[in-house]
C-alpha cells in the first residue's frame, strides 16, 4: 500500500512539474530577440508627424502592429500621464512573441495581443484580438494614445468575450485561448487614437502599443 501510494505521489509530481515548466517555458521565451526581430523585418516608411508629437498611421499594410511612430526621424519627448504613471512605451520597452504578438504580463498570466481595429457599428470601440493563458475573470483598461496629447486616455474595457467553444475540445485550464477585448473610443479634435497599449490597471507601464487597422464599416 505504501508502494503504490509513493508511486502515485510521483506520479502526480511529475505532472504538476511538467505543467508548471510549460507555463514557464511560454512565459521565458518572450525575449529581447524576438523584439530585434520585429525591428529588421519591418518596413520603414517617411511620415509627416509633427515634432514633438505620437503621431501613428492606422495603415494595416506596412509596419505590422507597430506605431509608425517610432521609426520617424522627427523628434519625440516623452509621453506618460505622469511620472509614475502609464509611461509611453520605447520602442525597446515593446515585447514579442513569434513576431507577430506584442506580449503584456498580468498578475494572473500572459496577454499575446494580435492588433487592434476601429468599429463603428453599435458605437465607436476600438476592438483587440488577443490571446490569454488564464480565464480572465476582469477587464482590462486600454490606453489610447492621441496624436495632440502626450497623456493616455485610460478606458476600462468591457469583459473579454471568449472566441471558442467547448464543442472543439477547449479546456481553459491548460490551452491559450483567443480572446476579443472592446474599450469604447471617441474621436478627439476630429482625430482617432493614433494607438492603444492594453494593460492590467490604468497606470501600469505597457509592454504593448498597437497600431491598429483602420475599419469604418457601419451597420
Amino acid at each position: 500500500m505504501s508502494r503504490r501510494f509513493t508511486l502515485l505521489l510521483v506520479i502526480v509530481v511529475i505532472v504538476i512539474l511538467n505543467v508548471a515548466f510549460q507555463k514557464m517555458a511560454i512565459t521565458n521565451s518572450y525575449s529581447r530577440h524576438d523584439t530585434f526581430r520585429q525591428i529588421l523585418q519591418t518596413k520603414v516608411e517617411p511620415t509627416d508627424a509633427r515634432p514633438n508629437s505620437l503621431t501613428v498611421s492606422f495603415d494595416k499594410d506596412s509596419n505590422g502592429n507597430i506605431p509608425d511612430y517610432y521609426f520617424s526621424d522627427k523628434n519625440k519627448k516623452t509621453a506618460r500621464f505622469n511620472n509614475t504613471c502609464a509611461k509611453f512605451p520605447d520602442l525597446f520597452d515593446l515585447r514579442f512573441k513569434n513576431d507577430l504578438w506584442q506580449v503584456q504580463k498580468t498578475s494572473n498570466g500572459t496577454l499575446l495581443l494580435f492588433n487592434a481595429y476601429w468599429d463603428e457599428r453599435n458605437g465607436t470601440k476600438i476592438r483587440i484580438v488577443g490571446m490569454y493563458d488564464v480565464y480572465p475573470t476582469d477587464a482590462f483598461f486600454c490606453q489610447f494614445w492621441y496624436p495632440n496629447s502626450d497623456k493616455p486616455v485610460f478606458v476600462e474595457s468591457e469583459l473579454p468575450f471568449w472566441m471558442f467553444s467547448r464543442k472543439w475540445g477547449a479546456d481553459n485550464g491548460y490551452f491559450i485561448h483567443p480572446y476579443l477585448i472592446s474599450c469604447k473610443a471617441e474621436m478627439i479634435d476630429g482625430q482617432l487614437p493614433t494607438s492603444v497599449s492594453l494593460v492590467e490597471s490604468e497606470c501600469d507601464n505597457a509592454t504593448n502599443n498597437l497600431k491598429g487597422c483602420l475599419s469604418r464599416t457601419k451597420t
